[in-house]
């Protein structure tokens, strides 16, 4: 399997580096056959996030998510003080 992506995906350096020092290491002894459809199937679609396709959802959600990041940063007891 690892093969078959260093094959379709040679985009990805780090599979093919891993099948690279796999072989010398020893691991894989040789190269294995492929297919002739040489290609993996495409992953399935990812699911779609309600949250972020409703407009007012996703606004409502990227504030709870600023008021969580100014707590961390500004924790109460530094409130305090100012």
């Amino acid at each position: 399997m690892m093969y078959s992506w260093t094959v379709s995906l040679p985009e990805e350096t780090k599979i093919s580096d891993a099948y690279q020092m796999l072989k010398k290491q020893g691991i894989i002894k040789q190269d294995p056959d492929l297919p002739d459809d040489k290609s993996c199937p495409p992953p399935p679609p990812r699911p779609k996030n309600a949250i972020f396709e409703d407009e007012e959802k996703s606004k409502v959600v990227e504030m709870q998510f600023r008021m969580m990041m100014f707590y961390v940063y500004f924790p109460m007891s530094l409130l305090r003080v100012l």
